[in-house]
């Protein structure tokens, strides 16, 4: 700053000293003169001084800097011995004529070189800077340069050229495009950090007198056009000026009030229409970088500020961060980021509103010492406000204004206002990408699901259909999402539909049919969706493919079949042995006996005997291996169950055994054949009875599972009240050739079990009720398809 005003005074001195000429004294012309020479000879030494450290200070220091003061210097003393102007000439009607010396040509060839290197040097600057200071350098180099190109003309290449300095008075004019693109640079960019306060009062008299200036100089114009009738010295020509006068008062004044507004940075701003321009804004990004940035070009282009940073919070709390900053410098460095524990927020988190460095300059021993103010500095702020969400979530960090006006209530006041809004946006950007990355996250876990995912609407629309569940139902998900439940599977549809009706949570086997024809098994887990207020607004299945498990099932069942073939084998060969032994004495002894009649007679009756036994095995070896592909149809299992109890009535009233039947109403179809199920009953009636020779009680029991709906079984519980089964062997009565019985050939419960397999039943034996006697239970799986349901009622 000290060369650019030692720059500026030597240009102003050396103006005013050729003035200065053209009214003293002949006297005294020749000592204005030579001080005229002396001064300007200290131009380009400010100039070059000028260029070397602006915007910034050359490293390394130009070596010809020196040499150039030196000379400069020297230069200025000897123009005040006659080396450079010895006299004046004066000429009687003409200006008085300087005589030039024997060094006045190195005179102008030290002028000229020297500014040419100041030029140069600050052409190269202004080709390597950026932004802010290349702007400033722009500014400097086209006024100096054209000052200096103009000046030299004028008052050195004239002189030397035409031997007159007659032209030199127009010199110092050229001052004046330096003094205006400085004077532009110092008020729009702030040139050498020079802060000028200009008042409205003095920038709207400015342009009233400008005003002023275009009347007057009109009225003069006219008077000088029409020299002899003086047209605005008369009455009515008064009067046209007076309303001249008025129009253009009326038509100019607020039209300069806002260009002189608009270039010093003082337009005015709408509050209420900025505070409604900051709420739509914040609602339309959910983005919060593009937030924070709407909010930060709003604030900026209301206040006009010489800075502006708008800091945000990170994840952890730790820091917050820049992500809007603003300044009138491209160049300045910002900080990366303001601790969480620095000073000034801990200042602003018990700050009830906007913090201000006057505000803590005011409490503090020397502005300098406050930590908070150190922070502000740092950001190159004035100020600090707050953005809060119920906790500090963002910093709002401005500078002066670029008008230098002060801060008023109303100004802050936008600002806290303007800062509640940011922090809705926030909390609303915040909200919006937590949904969207709950909803990629569900999105991705549905997607890798090896589970089938299912959800409907209200009103049956169904809005979720992960991969799996196209694999399982064979249906492309384009087909299913956004159409109604129709375009599934009659049991899936149903499901969902009672999920729709309120059913609670529940779980059910199903059988759907593939789009490939095949038949699948699945275990689905239904639930209802509810509002907040507890109403039904969906339903949601989990289906899972069983089709692996039922495969491994039946490959156990096949491995505990293969299993026992070595057990059945031994059995059948322990029974099917006892008659051949017999059959076999008989055929040996039968050649020496053959005329023995009564002997004939015993060995035929012993083997129609034994054969008739054999026989009676086989066939229930024949019932032992149930055919597994027998056609299943929907049942009413009280029917067949009705009908087995009917047949053993009398045998139960033989055996004094009292019958105790309790079949619940209403039972749900399964799905069966209705002889084998009859046979499976058979068998359990009779296995009970034969254990009560001395009378009892056989109860039946049949009812549907109303504690846990989301089974779908119904349930068939045979109680006798015999001696019972050791607890070590109940798990042991299915198997083939296991008895308990002295006369039992341990197929009847084996039977069962095949038959139970067949139909997806559960069988099992545990002990009665108080340990007394035994009972049998078998589970059976409902059917869920109403319409056939329908078709059994």
């Amino acid at each position: 700053n000290r060369w650019f005003a030692a720059y500026a005074t030597t240009l102003a001195t050396w103006g005013a000293l050729v003035g200065l000429r053209r009214i003293v004294s002949p006297e005294l012309t020749l000592v204005v003169v030579r001080v005229i020479f002396s001064t300007a000879a200290l131009i380009p030494l400010s100039f070059c001084h000028l260029a070397v450290v602006f915007p910034r200070p050359s490293s390394p220091r130009p070596r010809v800097l020196q040499a150039i003061t030196t000379a400069g210097l020297l230069i200025s003393g000897l123009a005040f011995s006659p080396w450079i102007v010895t006299g004046i000439e004066h000429v009687t009607g003409k200006a008085s004529q300087p005589q030039y010396g024997v060094l006045h040509k190195v005179f102008a060839i030290y002028f000229v070189l020297c500014f040419g290197w100041g030029v140069t040097h600050l052409a190269v600057k202004l080709r390597r800077a950026r932004g802010f200071a290349r702007v400033q350098l722009q500014y400097l180099l086209f006024g100096a340069g054209i000052t200096t190109v103009g000046a030299l003309t004028t008052n050195l290449v004239v002189p030397l050229v035409f031997g007159t300095s007659r032209f030199s008075v127009y010199g110092p004019y050229f001052t004046l495009f330096w003094l205006g693109f400085a004077a532009h640079s110092i008020v729009r960019h702030r040139l050498m950090d020079i802060r000028v306060v200009i008042s409205r009062t003095a920038a709207y008299a400015a342009g009233w007198v400008l005003t002023a200036g275009l009347l007057v100089g009109s009225a003069v114009f006219l008077d000088a056009l029409y020299a002899v009738s003086n047209p605005t010295l008369t009455p009515l020509g008064a009067v046209f000026l007076g309303l001249g006068s008025s129009v253009l008062f009326l038509a100019f004044a607020p039209r300069i009030r806002r260009l002189a507004d608009r270039y010093l940075y003082r337009p005015a701003y709408d509050a209420a229409q900025l505070i409604r321009e900051g709420s739509r804004t914040m609602g339309t990004f959910s983005d919060p970088t593009r937030v924070v940035t709407a909010m930060g070009e709003l604030i900026e282009g209301a206040l006009h500020l010489e800075s502006l940073a708008v800091l945000v919070r990170n994840r952890d709390g730790h820091a917050l961060l820049p992500v809007f900053h603003s300044h009138v410098d491209p160049a300045f460095a910002w900080p990366d980021s303001l601790p969480a524990s620095a000073a000034l927020v801990r200042e602003l988190r018990e700050a009830s509103g906007a913090l201000t460095r006057d505000d803590l300059a005011s409490r503090a021993e020397g502005e300098s010492r406050d930590p908070a103010t150190v922070d502000l500095r740092a950001w190159n702020a004035d100020f600090a406000i707050p953005v809060r969400d119920g906790q500090l979530v963002a910093l709002i960090l401005g500078g002066a204004k670029l008008s230098g006006d002060s801060f008023f209530g109303e100004d802050f006041s936008l600002l806290e206002t303007l800062a509640s809004e940011l922090s809705i946006g926030l909390k609303n950007a915040q909200l919006y990408h937590e949904v969207v990355s709950i909803k990629e996250y569900n999105e991705r876990v549905l997607a890798y699901m090896d589970s089938g995912v299912i959800a409907v609407r209200e009103d049956g629309v169904v809005t979720t259909f992960n991969p799996a569940a196209e694999r399982i139902t064979g249906l492309p998900a384009g087909d299913v999402l956004g159409q109604p439940l129709r375009r599934l599977d009659g049991a899936v549809q149903t499901v969902l539909r009672d999920g729709l009706a309120g059913q609670r949570e529940w779980e059910t086997e199903i059988a759907v049919s593939h789009a490939e024809g095949r038949i699948l098994p699945l275990v689905v887990h239904t639930t209802a969706l509810h509002d907040h207020e507890g109403r039904v607004n969906g339903a949601i299945a989990v289906l899972n493919d069983h089709s692996r498990l039922k495969a491994l099932e039946e490959e156990k069942r096949r491995a505990d079949r293969l299993a026992a073939m070595g057990a059945m084998a031994t059995g059948i060969a322990h029974e099917i042995r006892n008659p051949l032994v017999a059959i076999k004495t008989f055929a040996e002894l039968l050649p020496e006996r053959s005329d023995d009649e009564e002997f004939k007679s015993t060995f035929a009756k012993v083997a129609v005997k034994e054969i008739h036994r054999i026989e009676k095995l086989l066939g229930r070896l024949r019932a032992l291996a149930v055919p597994a592909a027998f056609n299943l149809h929907p049942v009413d299992l009280q029917v067949p169950i009705a009908e087995t109890l009917d047949l053993l009535r009398g045998e139960a009233d033989r055996r004094r055994v009292r019958l105790v039947v309790e079949i619940e109403p209403d039972l749900p179809p399964i799905m069966g054949e209705p002889d084998q199920l009859k046979q499976l009953f058979l068998n359990l009636f009779l296995n009970a009875l034969d254990v009560m020779a001395s009378g009892g009680t056989l109860s039946v029991s049949v009812r549907a599972d109303r504690e846990r709906p989301d089974r779908g079984l119904v349930t068939v519980r045979v109680t006798d009240t015999g001696p019972g089964i050791p607890r070590e062997q109940l798990t042991r009565v299915f198997e083939p050739f296991f008895t308990t019985k002295s006369s039992g050939t341990g197929l009847g419960l084996a039977i069962c079990r095949s038959i139970a397999d067949a139909h997806r039943a559960a069988l099992w034996a545990e002990a009665g009720p108080a340990g007394v006697g035994t009972a049998f239970v078998v589970q059976l799986p409902v059917l869920f398809d109403a319409v056939l349901a329908e078709a059994v009622r």
